[in-house]
């Protein structure tokens, strides 16, 4: 497949579906997407020309599909295989982010928006320093758009107002936590507590965790839990808490974006990565240091340990078989022994 440099997941259950449950991931890269079938992990790729940045859900209850934004273009469809060209509105397109009603695309100094992601879409000129990382705030009911400059946040992806508590830097990412919105740069993080609970240390408002060096370019928040994404490394902490829980080196690959789908994290970049574990937050909240429970494994590593999983049970089932086998054996001879006698 090549590079990919963003991904989105979808998940819905039996009940909403009126069939089978899904749970996919979309992932976007040079000229081409894929679709992997989390609960089979299988992929299915499908060419879109285009240098794809972005990519997003939309679910209006009326239309419900994909959302792809990249260097002077923009698609959209409710499949994969019937994603196409929509607008060639021009800008260096990097984020995409969906309130439910209204689509929004973002790129330095440029937003785009529409109601109709397969119909027109309305480019804009913005303040400069901004689009390289947006996220919707259904809380505050504002976007939030970082970059070089700062935040700004806006409720209709036209007018845009700067956050002046939030400092510069190197911003590349913005995401939706537990009850607060996280931003991460090359070299930390800024989180927005929006409740009363706050915890030790921290005031209302932005706080900044120092990250170890990294140079993050993605990541993902579910189950209590941040992860950040860069070149070989995997860096997991606390939501709530600023610690760190841990760092995983994973050589020889870049990662760029990450998500959280059928109770997993999956980075993704010139390789894929999952956690192993599936219910992260119980995983890590018991966890007292290193844990290989803890722990990010390549697709390949996690295929050879079900295929070790599988041997030792069928050895398993076979040996039972044996003793079953030897168990009657045996019996039958005693019993034709008392029969002799």
């Amino acid at each position: 497949f090549g590079m990919v440099y963003a991904a989105a997941a979808r998940e819905r259950t039996a009940a909403q579906t009126g069939g089978e449950p899904i749970k996919e991931i979309l992932a976007a890269g040079d000229n081409k997407i894929a679709l992997l079938d989390v609960s089979t992990e299988t992929w299915s790729v499908f060419p879109l020309p285009g240098k794809w940045r972005a990519v997003c859900r939309h679910d209006t209850g009326e239309w419900a599909g994909w959302v792809l934004a990249g260097k002077d273009v923009i698609a959209a469809g409710s499949a994969p295989e019937d994603i196409d060209l929509r607008s060639a509105a021009a800008g260096e397109w990097k984020s995409v982010a969906s309130d439910g009603n209204i689509v929004v695309v973002t790129g330095p100094g440029r937003a785009a928006v529409t109601s109709e992601p397969e119909g027109a879409w309305t480019a804009y000129n913005t303040q400069p320093g901004y689009g390289e990382g947006l996220a919707w705030n259904e809380t505050g009911l504002l976007f939030h758009n970082v970059g070089r400059a700062g935040l700004a946040t806006s409720p209709d992806g036209v007018t845009w107002t700067p956050d002046v508590t939030f400092p510069e830097g190197t911003w590349r990412t913005i995401l939706r936590g537990d009850e607060q919105m996280i931003a991460i740069s090359g070299k930390e993080a800024h989180k927005y507590d929006e409740d009363a609970s706050i915890p030790a240390g921290e005031t209302e408002g932005w706080n900044v965790t120092e990250l170890p060096a990294g140079g993050w370019l993605g990541g993902a928040a579910a189950s209590g839990f941040v992860i950040a994404v860069a070149d070989g490394k995997i860096i997991k902490h606390r939501d709530r808490v600023r610690e760190v829980v841990r760092v995983t080196d994973i050589p020889d690959y870049v990662y760029a974006c990450a998500v959280y789908c059928a109770g997993r994290f999956w980075a993704f970049g010139s390789g894929a990565v999952r956690s192993v574990v599936t219910n992260i937050g119980e995983a890590l909240a018991a966890a007292a240091g290193a844990n290989a429970d803890n722990r990010f494994a390549t697709t390949a590593d996690v295929g050879e340990a079900e295929a070790r999983a599988q041997a030792a049970l069928e050895e398993a089932v076979t040996q039972i078989g044996a003793d079953i086998q030897t168990a009657k054996t045996e019996t039958l001879a005693q019993a034709a022994g008392r029969g002799r006698r």
